[in-house]
This record gives C-alpha cells, structure tokens and sequence, in this order.
C-alpha cells in the first residue's frame, strides 16, 4: 500500500510540474505535444513510445526543455498511460486525459 501511495504521489509532482508550465497547458488545449518541432524534424517514422527511444537516441542538446519533460512522463507513466490510454502515448490527448483521470 505504501509503495504504491507513495508511487501516485511521485507521479502527481511530476504531472504538476508539467502542468503548471502555461505553454505546456496551451499545447494540451490545442492538442499538440511539446516535442511536436522535434518529432516532426528527427522522427516522422516513429509512433506510440517509439517516438521517446527515437527522440532520446537524437541528443537532449536537440530537445526543448518541455520536450525532455514530456519524454519523461512518458517513460515514469508508461505502465498508467497503457493502461488509462491506451494507443494515445505521445499525444495531446494521453496528457489531457491522464490530467482528468486522476483528478488534478
């Protein structure tokens, strides 16, 4: 119980952080993803979590501040955005409904 209390509370701060960052909550309004210029640029090929190893593979020197992050939720949520989105993984739509989800 506490290992997975303690889980959920890791991944509401990182959620938080991510969301408290107001062009991070534009781009969710508007559906796009933070890594979009990265994505299209690096990995048009790459879907679902292969656009992380992709972009990762690529150097963080590449990527935007907000980009790293979103990776990041990524790898920390993997299992609840399978789970809760299945399909939406590096979308606008994983983060907005992960954000409803859990209620923040």
């Amino acid at each position: 119980m506490l290992k997975t209390t303690a889980r959920y509370m890791i991944q509401y701060v990182l959620i938080t952080m991510l969301l408290l960052n107001l062009n991070l909550m534009n781009n969710i309004v508007n559906a796009q993803i933070p890594c979009d210029d990265e994505y299209g640029q690096y990995c048009p090929e790459a879907s679902g979590f292969d656009v992380g190893v992709c972009l990762k593979s690529k150097g963080i020197q590449h990527l935007n501040e907000q980009c790293i992050q979103f990776i990041m939720m990524h790898d920390n949520c993997k299992e609840d955005i399978n789970t809760l989105c299945p399909g939406k993984e590096y979308t606008g739509d994983a983060l907005g409904r992960y954000h409803i989800i859990i209620g923040h």
